[in-house]
């Protein structure tokens, strides 16, 4: 269908022409004749990036400007109210081949100003995140031993409540420190121990000692001598 414009003649001309270039180049790579079905070429694209083969800078112009015009020819097609499904399908085809050998293009490099700079840290933090080696302790001098571990020290009692002496407790055997001996009192001073004890009647084992009415058995005297 005949599209009223005078621009349109022009425009097919170089679209038609680019295309060939591209469709040409991808069919004498491995020489195949020029009546292969369309989706070959798609095949043919993908055989030629496994072996390693890119696109040269004139036949991706041609691929460009393809694209371009038959994009602009698609406009028309839409403001004129007619359709070509061919003209879209070719469309189609020439973006997957651009697609297929982007890979194999060498990517252009992004400018210095594109790339986002980090701040370096302070100095404060540069000292904690920097690792530091680690440094053994110095070796003991000569002759140097370590401490013993505290034990506790166990020394006798001099005295205890109810006049109870620990007879069944006798000191450890072994290096353990003892404490000296307290120095005598001076004349006429006698410990609580030393002074001399009142004398009691003995009172026999049956008997009782009433006071105020209340019973107290012999045995509550004999165990605490002195009271």
């Amino acid at each position: 269908m005949a599209i009223v414009n005078p621009e349109y003649g022009k425009i097919y001309g170089r679209y038609k022409q680019a295309t060939d270039n591209v469709l040409s180049w991808i069919r004498a790579l491995y020489n195949r004749p020029s009546t292969i079905p369309l989706n070959k070429h798609l095949q043919l694209a993908v055989s030629a990036v496994q072996d390693g083969i890119q696109m040269p800078e004139n036949i991706l112009e041609n691929l460009q400007t393809a694209i371009n015009l038959r994009r602009q020819t698609a406009e028309l097609h839409k403001h004129t109210g007619t359709s070509d499904h061919g003209h879209d399908y070719m469309i189609t085809v020439l973006r997957t081949i651009s697609t297929i050998f982007a890979p194999s293009r060498p990517a252009t490099p992004e400018p210095a100003s594109a790339c986002v700079a980090i701040p370096a840290p302070s100095p404060f933090w540069q000292g904690h995140l920097t690792p530091r080696p680690f440094t053994p302790p110095p070796p003991p001098p000569p002759g140097y031993f370590p401490p013993v571990p505290f034990q506790q020290e166990w020394c006798p009692p001099a005295f205890c409540a109810y006049n109870q002496i620990y007879q069944n407790q006798q000191p450890p055997h072994g290096a353990y420190y003892s404490p000296p001996r307290s120095p005598p009192p001076p004349p006429g001073l006698y410990s609580m121990w030393q002074l001399p004890q009142p004398q009691y009647s003995y009172i026999g084992p049956t008997t009782t000692t009433s006071t105020h009415g209340i019973d107290l058995q012999d045995s509550m005297f004999e165990s605490a001598p002195g009271y």
